[in-house]
């Protein structure tokens, strides 16, 4: 991204953040320049835009693993920082939510605050955190999460080479935390899932590291397609 733009969008960043009094007197000399620094590094990795048209769940989730990796690569840690530069890569009816998401959390806060209560919504203090929950919530469903959990659970190579079927087997684990968790435990359902003509080759090694098992898996495999 042009020099020209990144400064633009870093301005935009500390003006918001000014707009709902995120910056009090005695921050307000640094942030302009801790936001510029954050902007800058953060469109330099080239993050992706989400534009909410793909139907496939894998790719929102996607799209957020991404976003988090950038930020705690450039230890980009303050909230504040975060949910303003991610609205930043929000376009077309994703930004249209998120805009409807703020107008109705300050209307929430003006009516608290007119009646003198402070446990309504405030969107000064919007946390990292509460913005993957509202994103989800929007665009990866709990059911999405919960198909994609069953996936792994029956997941099995079948007429996948051995090669795709890890990249499959990784990228769904995600979803069933707690039966990855254990390095033992992942490998027998990784051994699980191998085609039959592999399984018992790699079964016989008794392996109990991940990464070995894979590389067995490989290596059982590329012989027979030679």
């Amino acid at each position: 991204m042009p020099p020209r733009r990144e400064n633009s969008l870093a301005r935009e960043i500390v003006a918001a953040l000014a707009k709902l009094n995120l910056l009090n007197p005695a921050l307000r000399a640094n942030m302009n320049d801790r936001a510029m620094e954050a902007m800058k590094a953060f469109c330099h990795m080239k993050p992706p835009q989400f534009d909410g048209e793909s139907s496939d769940p894998l790719v929102v989730d996607h799209w957020l693993s991404q976003i988090r990796k950038i930020f705690n690569a450039l230890k980009i840690m303050e909230d504040d920082l975060r949910v303003s530069i991610v609205a930043c890569q929000l376009i077309g009816e994703p930004n249209e939510w998120w805009e409807l998401v703020l107008g109705v959390r300050r209307d929430a806060r003006k009516v608290a605050r007119a009646v003198n209560r402070t446990n309504e919504p405030d969107v000064e203090n919007l946390t990292w955190v509460e913005f993957e929950v509202l994103f989800e919530n929007q665009y990866f469903l709990e059911t999405c999460r919960e198909q994609l959990r069953e996936q792994f659970e029956k997941l099995e190579q079948g007429n996948m080479t051995a090669s795709d079927y890890i990249v499959k087997f990784q990228s769904l684990s995600r979803f069933a935390p707690e039966l990855v968790a254990m390095e033992a435990r992942k490998c027998r359902h990784f051994e699980k899932g191998l085609h039959s003509s592999i399984k018992l080759l790699v079964a016989s090694q008794h392996i109990r590291k991940f990464s070995e098992i894979v590389e067995c898996a490989r290596s059982v495999e590329n012989p027979m397609g030679a």
